[in-house]
């Protein structure tokens, strides 16, 4: 297959998800239940890199303050809600847009992880509109041999 040939199937791809995209973006507006949802899956793309001895979750919040970014840390999971306030959501109606596309005003995504990890050594960081979290993983599991003892009278 040629490299002019793989241009144009890439390019009617993309054509294809940003019109998808936009048909979501519809449906959001009509079902405002699933706002959210389409939202996150539009907006804010994760990655999710196996380090070792941690994972380092990678997430594109752009536009947030580090003020509106939540994350909560469990052993199996991370969620991240990123919202903005209601004085920077004020301020962004009075503009006038000719293009509105970036109109992420809340993010929720729940990160299923695929080893447990330890939320009390996780850390986040926000920079250039890429939110990171470090998240060291359980270290092996502890094994240790018990003595048995004697019970009198058995």
């Amino acid at each position: 297959m040629s490299l002019e040939k793989v241009r144009e199937i890439l390019s009617t791809l993309t054509q294809l998800r940003t019109d998808f995209d936009k048909v979501l973006l519809r449906l959001a507006e009509v079902v405002p239940e699933i706002r959210d949802t389409v939202l996150a899956r539009i907006y804010a793309p994760v990655d999710l890199e196996d380090a070792g001895d941690a994972y380092i979750l990678r997430m594109d919040l752009p536009g947030f303050d580090p003020s509106e970014i939540r994350v909560r840390v469990s052993e199996d999971a991370v969620e991240v809600i990123a919202e903005v306030s209601e004085a920077r959501r004020r301020e962004l109606e009075n503009r006038k847009y000719v293009i509105r596309e970036r109109i992420v005003e809340r993010v929720r995504r729940v990160i299923r992880l695929p080893h447990r990890v330890n939320p009390d050594g996780a850390r986040a960081r926000y920079s250039n509109g890429v939110l990171e979290v470090y998240l060291p993983k359980v270290s092996a599991v502890k094994r240790v041999e018990l003595v048995v003892e004697r019970q009198e009278g058995t």
